[in-house]
């Protein structure tokens, strides 16, 4: 597909996942790589090298960081690199829902605005690859497309509102740069092996199950809203099925769940995996709004109070653009239900580990 790939965000979950499948094509990948990750992405870097029994060249280290002009490189290797690179994948961004204005602008916006001008600065470029989320819908309610963006939505919290700012940015570079724009819904682990190196986000729900697996736990909430999960190999086949295809420079595409459960089914079936039974009662509505803003009940329950204005908000991710783009490759979402136990087992399994839960305010990957 592309010989030469210039790639941000690594050694990141969905980064390293995507590289396992570019090695395999034959790529050579140039990762950005901040100082203080440097130690863990070595130790990936020569893990992947050894599995896959690929020699030292295929993948290599450039110490920098997104928010620096040039992005921290020196000259000779920005020019290096300009001169090289067939196609740039750009997934650094800071995730997370608490996250400040000011840091979030400057990595999420300054920094994507950084790497849009390297794509400019790259004469043989043949596609620019960058990872939004559909949530730059914002507080939007209805059905949001995928050649939606400003509909005048306002934000839950300074992830959404920059990665919203940050994909304006790049759609103005598409007028000069060939571009196909990804946007996922939630992540979660693999659909058959469950594997996810950090749990957060609706992982903090199967903690809250195991944790009250002995009370008459409630649904939250009317619970209405469409929780939109997608495996992380879904994600990496369909990415990189839609960017062989010459036609969706572009483009924009929303990897999300063509039928999303509500957020109560949801919720209803992990409890039901874990404990053996559903919910017996609602926690009403009113309530809910009360507590969802107590740092007791946070701490309680290991949700943040940022989790829950998802809950209840009504959006739904068209994907019929997405789906129109896979069809007859073999590629498609899985049901969520269906795939959920193996999710569940991988959790149970390593929940007892500390170091795969991330702090409730501090979601951050690179």
């Amino acid at each position: 597909m592309f010989r030469e790939i210039f790639m941000t965000g690594f050694p990141g979950f969905l980064a390293h996942m995507l590289m396992q499948d570019l090695l395999k094509e034959g790529a050579v990948i140039h990762c950005l790589i901040q100082e203080h990750m440097l130690g863990k992405a070595r130790q990936d870097r020569e893990k992947l090298l050894a599995e896959m029994n690929l020699e030292e060249n295929r993948i290599k280290l450039y110490t920098g960081c997104i928010t620096r002009e040039k992005m921290g490189l020196d000259s000779k290797s920005y020019e290096e690199l300009a001169n090289t690179v067939e196609a740039v994948f750009h997934l650094a961004a800071i995730y997370d829902l608490a996250v400040p204005r000011e840091l979030a602008y400057q990595v999420n916006v300054s920094g994507t605005h950084s790497v849009n001008g390297f794509c400019r600065d790259c004469n043989k470029l043949q596609r620019y690859v960058y990872f939004s989320t559909c949530y730059v819908s914002g507080d939007y309610e209805g059905v949001f497309r995928a050649q939606d963006l400003d509909k005048g939505q306002g934000f839950k919290n300074y992830y959404e509102e920059t990665k919203f700012l940050a994909e304006k940015t790049v759609r103005r570079t598409m007028q000069e740069v060939p571009t196909t724009i990804i946007r996922p819904a939630i992540v979660v682990g693999h659909s058959q092996t469950g594997y996810i190196p950090k749990f957060d986000g609706p992982y903090f729900m199967m903690e809250f199950a195991c944790r009250y697996r002995f009370l008459p736990l409630p649904y939250v909430g009317q619970g209405k809203a469409p929780i939109n999960l997608i495996p992380v190999d879904y994600l990496v086949r369909a990415t990189l099925e839609l960017i062989r295809k010459n036609n969706t420079e572009g483009e924009t595409f929303q990897i999300a769940d063509p039928e999303p459960y509500e957020a109560n089914d949801v919720y209803g079936a992990v409890l039901q995996e874990i404990t053996g039974k559903k919910p017996g009662w609602k926690l009403p509505e009113k309530m809910v709004r009360k507590l969802h803003g107590s740092q007791l009940i946070c701490q309680a329950t290991g949700l943040t109070p940022e989790i829950f204005s998802y809950l209840n908000h009504i959006v739904k991710y068209d994907t019929q653009k997405t789906e129109k783009d896979l069809h007859g490759s073999g590629v498609s979402c899985p049901d969520l239900i269906t795939i959920l136990p193996n999710l569940i087992r991988f959790f149970l399994e390593n929940r007892q580990e500390k170091s795969f839960f991330i702090p409730a305010r501090k979601k951050v990957a690179n």
